[in-house]
């Protein structure tokens, strides 16, 4: 037994660089590095064919020094009920490289509504958000079909119009764009 643990603890000693220090999160920061096509809100596809929310991550310590080879999570939160996001894309993965950075993509979102990002590493956590969206996949079940048009024409006058349905932004009443751009959605689905 004692020579696993010196093994193991040889093998952390040597495992982690000499001067490695977690990242602070004062001098951290983790941003939104794009922008959506609208600018009422997001307009995502479930195959992520439309805007892509991008994040960009950078570590430091507290000397202001990069910190590299730190592992790096973010997180896709619903706040209320209807966005969603493919599987593959709720929780992401990443470690720092040399300068103390990394990125994510967030960009196969369905449904409507609001939702947020978290990116966390150690005791650096940051809340991004919320951003509000919506998407041709407007149920939020991974494939654009009848159902989400209904949903679509439920803003159809004399109803009240949905930013859901309201795609470009324009406002009332909808038109032949905001059906069009739903339209090039149809059949879509999660990878």
């Amino acid at each position: 037994m004692k020579h696993v643990l010196l093994v193991f603890g040889l093998f952390l000693v040597f495992s982690l660089p000499a001067d490695a220090k977690p990242a602070d999160p004062v001098n951290s920061q983790a941003v939104v590095a794009s922008a959506p096509s609208f600018p009422c809100h997001w307009f995502f596809q479930p195959d992520g064919s439309a805007d892509v929310l991008i994040i960009n991550v950078a570590l430091e310590d507290a000397s202001g020094a990069p910190c590299e080879g730190e592992p790096v999570s973010a997180v896709f939160q619903v706040i209320g009920t209807n966005p969603d996001i493919c599987p593959a894309q709720r929780v992401q993965n990443s470690v720092s490289g040399t300068l103390g950075t990394t990125f994510f993509l967030f960009d196969q979102i369905m449904g409507c509504g609001e939702f947020a990002i978290t990116v966390q590493s150690g005791a650096f956590v940051r809340n991004l958000g919320p951003f509000l969206m919506t998407s041709t996949d407007l149920d939020a079940s991974g494939n654009v079909n009848v159902v989400d048009l209904g949903i679509w024409a439920g803003s159809l006058p004399p109803n009240p119009l949905s930013h859901c349905a309201d795609i470009n932004c324009s406002g009332p009443p909808l038109n032949v764009i905001d059906l069009g751009l739903w339209a090039g959605g149809l059949g879509l689905a999660c990878p």
